[in-house]
């Protein structure tokens, strides 16, 4: 049975606390659904560790095989990594506000920073994640093989 977006995206959202997502959500659903699905898209690439194939139908909005648990939890938490990376990269965060003081830069650079550096921690937890998925998987083949 094929695996939905809306699994994934069900999981990742969990996480996730953006007020412009969820105004999204309330106004025009068909929108967010084609928003959230590209982030997922995005997401895909990202996985190259997995072994199953990761092919979808978009007018399905579903994977063509049935994903695991820990494969969908993996896509969640790298669609978590390419929400937070599009937070990063908003414009706003880059323009400094009118105002001249020192604090007041340093405290926008510093959140930046910050923010950077939890996007970075994610993509360590991901990829370690998808690490012990390969392991977990190849001594699985070997059992088999074994016996």
């Amino acid at each position: 049975m094929a695996t939905s977006f809306d699994n994934i995206k069900d999981s990742a959202l969990i996480i996730i606390r953006d007020y412009k997502l969820d105004k999204l959500y309330l106004s025009n659903q068909a929108k967010f659904q084609e928003y959230t699905d590209g982030i997922l898209i995005k997401t895909i690439p990202k996985f190259t560790e997995c072994v199953h194939s990761l092919d979808y139908v978009l007018a399905d909005r579903q994977f063509v095989g049935d994903l695991t648990i820990q494969e969908q939890s993996i896509l969640a938490d790298w669609f978590v990594y390419v929400w937070l990376e599009t937070q990063i990269n908003d414009v706003t965060q880059f323009q400094l506000h009118l105002t001249n003081t020192d604090f007041k830069h340093y405290a926008e650079a510093n959140n930046l920073q910050q923010k950077s550096e939890y996007l970075d921690r994610i993509r360590e937890k991901v990829k370690q994640d998808a690490l012990d998925y390969q392991i977990k998987y190849a001594q699985e083949i070997y059992k088999e093989f074994v016996w």
